[in-house]
């Protein structure tokens, strides 16, 4: 699965053996938002990709430039996203890997 959690607006991409399932939803900004709000967006968005558990998730984000944001969001989905394998990188690196840029 991909999350791209930004300031503006989140989307998430699950890939399963028949589907693949778009949905977005509200920025969720870790840095900047209270962490109930983050909680709360990012549910509602995993919500909408219904039972599905994926093996892997990367996760870009704005605000996990800052060390302890991007804790409190590895928490946040290693509690929604029970034995998943997490990446989470700030939400440039998106933009840069679909530019072929390392």
């Amino acid at each position: 699965m991909g999350l791209d959690i930004g300031g503006s607006a989140s989307r998430a991409r699950l890939r399963t053996a028949e589907d693949v399932i778009d949905v977005r939803g509200p920025g969720a900004n870790v840095a900047t938002l209270d962490a109930g709000v983050v909680d709360d967006r990012l549910s509602t968005l995993l919500g909408q990709l219904g039972e599905a558990r994926p093996e892997a998730c990367c996760a870009g984000a704005a605000g996990a430039e800052v060390p302890e944001a991007r804790s409190r969001l590895r928490d946040l989905l290693e509690r929604r996203l029970p034995g998943c394998r997490l990446s989470v990188v700030h939400d440039a690196r998106l933009v840069l890997a679909a530019a072929g840029v390392e």
